[in-house]
C-alpha cells in the first residue's frame, strides 16, 4: 500500500533506523570472539550501553515538559603500534527515543569517533601525525555544561575536525639543536538555529620553527623561534586569518651563573580580502637588555628593560618583560613569560606538581585565535589515563610514575571543556586551565578550574566565563562505586549590538554503579540541571531547571 502521509513515511524511516542499529550492534556482537591482530599488535574493545531517562523540565518562559527516553550507544575501540606506527581509533553511535508529553514522539541518531596515529620512520629525526574527531559541540556560550543529547539538543552542532602534522627535528646535536612543524588541519560543522544557521568550513596551514645551541655550548645560550599560522574562512567576506610571530634571545653567560640578556620579538595579526579597519596590519616589534641568572636548561629567571612600538604608532614604549623556567623538584616546576604585544600586556604560566596521590597541571595563556584554531588543536591537561573509548572518572585511574608515559590503548583525559561558540569570529582569547586529580585506597577525586575572557575584535562584544567543577568516586565495596559530580559556571556578556547580562549554570548528578559479573555494568543515577540569568539561550529561554532520573546497563568486552 502506498504511503500516503509524512507521519507514515517518518515512522517507516525511524523503523528502518532501529532495524539497521540493531543490525550493527548484532554484528559487532557476533565479532567479539574475532580478535584481529596484525602480529598481535591491534587490539579491539567493544561496549554497549542502554538506558531509560526520565526528565521533568520546568522553564519560566516556556512552560514544564515530562520527557520519557530510551538509548543505545555502541562503542567500539581500536589500538595498534608497531615499531614505527601507533594508532587510537574510538568511534560510537547513540540512538535516542523519545517520548514527550506535549510534542510527542520522536528519535534521533548521534555519531561520534576520534582517531590519533603517529608514523615515525626515522626514530627523533621525522614523525607523522594525524588526528581529529566528529562530535557536537554546544553553540552558545550561555548554555554551558548544560545542554547534551537529553537536555536542548538542539543547541548542539555536529563538529568535524581533522588535522595532519609533520616533525623534523635534530635534538642530539652538540652545537646546534633544531625543531620544526608544519600542519594542515580542517573543522567543518553543521549549521545551527541558535547561531542564525552559521557554519563552520575553515582551513588553516600552520608552521613553527625552533634552533637553539646544543649541550657543548655553555657560555652563549642563545635560541630562535618562529610561527606562523593562516586560517582560510569559508565565508568570503570575512576574509583569511594570519597571526605570525618570532623571537630571538642570547644569554651571556659572564660570572658564574649570571649573564647579560639581549632578546628581540614580533607578533603580529592580519586580515587578509578586507577593506574595513579590522583588515589592517596589527604589529609589535621589540627589543631588550637585561639580566640572567642561569643554574641549567630548566632553571633560569631573566628580567629585561624592553623598547617596543607597534606598526601604527610613532612613539617607543618602555616596558619590564621577565621568563622563568624552573624545575623546583622533579616533581614541580613551573615556566612563565611576560611581555607587551599590540593589544597590550600579555602573559603565559604554566605549572605542574605531581605526587603518589595528587597531580595538578595548570595553564594560562593569551593568544589571538578563532573558535576553528581552538577545535583543531584542543588543549589537554589530562592527569587521569583511560582506555581509549571510556573517559569517565570511575574506569580511569591515576599513574603511579611522576612521568608516566600511557600505554597501548591509553590516553590522558581531562573531564571538562572550554566554553566557546561556533562562530568565524577573531577572539583575543585570556584563558586559565587548572586541572587536579587525587586518587588513594578506595577515593578518587577530579578537580578543574577555569576562567575565560573572549574579547571579540570583530564585533562590539566581550564575554567572560568562570567555571569549576568537582568529580568523585568512592568504592564501596568490591562491586560497588559511589559517583557525583557538581558543576558550575557563571557567564557573562557585554555587548551594544548583541544581547547583554549574565547566567549562572548549575549541573549536579549522584549515582551508584555496580558490577554484575566480568563484563556488566549497572548504574542508576539522578541529576538536577539550573539556568538562571537574563540570557536566553536554545529552546528553553533564560530560566529553566531539570531533574533526571536515568537507569543503565553497559556490557564491556575488551
Amino acid at each position: 500500500m502506498a504511503i500516503t502521509t509524512q507521519r507514515e513515511k517518518a515512522n517507516l524511516m525511524a523503523v528502518e533506523r532501529r532495524y539497521l542499529l540493531g543490525c550493527s550492534v548484532l554484528i559487532g556482537t557476533c565479532l567479539l570472539p574475532i580478535k584481529l591482530a596484525l602480529a598481535n599488535d591491534l587490539n579491539l574493545a567493544l561496549q554497549v550501553e542502554t538506558e531509560a531517562v526520565t526528565q521533568e523540565v520546568q522553564a519560566k518562559d516556556r512552560g514544564s515538559r515530562s520527557v520519557d527516553s530510551w538509548s543505545v550507544n555502541p562503542v567500539v575501540s581500536a589500538y595498534y603500534e608497531s615499531r614505527t606506527i601507533s594508532a587510537l581509533w574510538s568511534g560510537n553511535v547513540t540512538y535516542i527515543d523519545r517520548s514527550t508529553d506535549d510534542l510527542g514522539d520522536s528519535d534521533d541518531t548521534y555519531e561520534e569517533y576520534q582517531y590519533n596515529a603517529q608514523w615515525t620512520p626515522i626514530e627523533r629525526f621525522l614523525s607523522f601525525r594525524a588526528s581529529g574527531a566528529l562530535n557536537y559541540q554546544n553553540t552558545d556560550g550561555a548554555n554551558y555544561l548544560l545542554s547534551d543529547y537529553f537536555t536542548d539538543p538542539d543547541a548542539l552542532a555536529k563538529t568535524r575536525s581533522n588535522r595532519l602534522a609533520s616533525t623534523l627535528q635534530f635534538t642530539q646535536g652538540d652545537y646546534v639543536r633544531g625543531r620544526g612543524t608544519v600542519s594542515y588541519a580542517v573543522v567543518e560543522s553543521e549549521a545551527s538555529p541558535v547561531t542564525n544557521n552559521l557554519a563552520l568550513d575553515n582551513e588553516t596551514y600552520s608552521t613553527i620553527g625552533e634552533l637553539r645551541n646544543g649541550d657543548e655550548v655553555t657560555n652563549l645560550i642563545w635560541s630562535l623561534e618562529g610561527s606562523y599560522d593562516k586560517t582560510e574562512r569559508s565565508t568570503s567576506s570575512l576574509g583569511d586569518f594570519i597571526t605570525r610571530g618570532a623571537e630571538a634571545k642570547i644569554d651571556a653567560m659572564l660570572i658564574s651563573d649570571f649573564g647579560i640578556r639581549l632578546s628581540a620579538r614580533h607578533n603580529a595579526d592580519q586580515v587578509l580580502g578586507r577593506n574595513d579597519s579590522i583588515s589592517n596590519t596589527r604589529a609589535y616589534d621589540s627589543y631588550g637588555v637585561g639580566l640572567t641568572y642561569r643554574q641549567a636548561a630548566g632553571r633560569f629567571v631573566s628580567f629585561t628593560i624592553n623598547q617596543g612600538k607597534a606598526n601604527d604608532d610613532e612613539d617607543y614604549q618602555t616596558f619590564v618583560g621577565a621568563e622563568m623556567r624552573w624545575a623546583f623538584t622533579p616533581r614541580t616546576s613551573l615556566s612563565a613569560q611576560y611581555g607587551r604585544r599590540y593589544w597590550g600586556e600579555k602573559a603565559t604560566v604554566k605549572f605542574r606538581y605531581n605526587t603518589k596521590h595528587i597531580r595538578s597541571s595548570l595553564s594560562y595563556d593569551e593568544s589571538v585565535t578563532s573558535t576553528s584554531r581552538l577545535l583543531a588543536n584542543p588543549e589537554n591537561l589530562g592527569v587521569f589515563v583511560c582506555n581509549i573509548g571510556q573517559a569517565d572518572l570511575s574506569s580511569c585511574y591515576q599513574p603511579n610514575s611522576l612521568s608516566y608515559v600511557p600505554k597501548e590503548g591509553e590516553q590522558l583525559v581531562q573531564f571538562s571543556t572550554s566554553n566557546f561558540e561556533i562562530d568565524d569570529d577573531i577572539i583575543l582569547r585570556k584563558a586559565t586551565n587548572w586541572q587536579i586529580g587525587y586518587e588513594f585506597s578506595r577515593i578518587k577525586l577530579g578537580s578543574n578550574i577555569r576562567y575565560s575572557l573572549d574579547d571579540y575584535l570583530d564585533e562590539d562584544r566581550m564575554r567572560r566565563t568562570y567555571s569549576v567543577s568537582f568529580d568523585m568516586v568512592y568504592r564501596l565495596g568490591s562491586y560497588t562505586r559511589l559517583v557525583s559530580d557538581i558543576s558550575y559556571a557563571n557567564i557573562e556578556q557585554r555587548s551594544i549590538e548583541f544581547q547583554s547580562g549574565a547566567s549562572e549554570n548549575w549541573n549536579g548528578s549522584v549515582g551508584l554503579t555496580r558490577e554484575i559479573g566480568q563484563h556488566f555494568e549497572a548504574k542508576v543515577a539522578s541529576s538536577y540541571i539550573d539556568k538562571s540569568g537574563d540570557l536566553t539561550t536554545g529552546n528553553l529561554g533564560r530560566n529553566y531547571s531539570e531533574r533526571r532520573i536515568s537507569l543503565s546497563l553497559t556490557y564491556r568486552y575488551e
